[in-house]
């Protein structure tokens, strides 16, 4: 697998180092070590988008935490120096007993971890990751949305339906007071600038 910069990464790099720096420079007026939590789908995802971010937080003295899918690449992640937080993500799936099983995990992560910042990438991630921040006073978040996927592309009615309830939701977590939103689709940006 190679791993290196894709097409958006210059911007994701340049908002991560803006909220890094001012992470840290909170995390060490308060005596601590500055905390990264990166939420994402999968292992293998992080690796071929996100994982140079990581390293130079490392190396830039923050602890650096990645909750995902464990799928089999999360041994790769941790010879980097990462701590993974397996989470039970599945992408595709819209049912309400896993979806809230998804964030009571993401919230007891949250609240054991007390990370300085969450970066969060992908469709739930971004949901319930930047939902999270804000209701657990997490000091900064940066969402990445690289795309809403098939939900807002499907014209059926049930999916419309679920369309009206997670548009707000976008919203509501992407509104952080301290947060940055990466979007690489302008359709997108569109539709939650609004």
């Amino acid at each position: 697998m190679k791993v290196g910069p894709t097409p958006a990464s210059g911007k994701a790099r340049d908002a991560m180092a803006e909220a890094l720096n001012t992470s840290r420079t909170k995390a060490n007026s308060n005596g601590g070590t500055p905390g990264l939590l990166f939420v994402v789908n999968d292992c293998e995802f992080f690796l071929s988008h996100r994982v140079e971010i990581a390293v130079a937080a490392l190396n830039a003295g923050f602890d650096v935490h990645l909750a995902a899918l464990a799928d089999g690449h999360a041994a790769a992640v941790e010879r980097r120096g990462i701590r993974v937080h397996p989470l039970p993500v599945d992408r595709h799936a819209l049912n309400p007993f896993s979806e809230m099983r998804l964030i009571v995990a993401v919230a007891r992560l949250f609240r054991t971890l007390r990370p300085t910042i969450v970066h969060n990438v992908t469709v739930k991630p971004v949901l319930y990751g930047g939902a999270m921040g804000r209701l657990l006073g997490i000091p900064a978040t940066v969402s990445a949305v690289s795309g809403t996927g098939y939900l807002f592309e499907d014209g059926s009615v049930y999916r419309r339906l679920i369309r009206m309830g997670l548009t707000p939701l976008f919203r509501y977590s992407l509104g952080h007071r301290n947060g940055c939103v990466i979007f690489q689709n302008r359709n997108d940006m569109e539709r939650y600038s609004a």
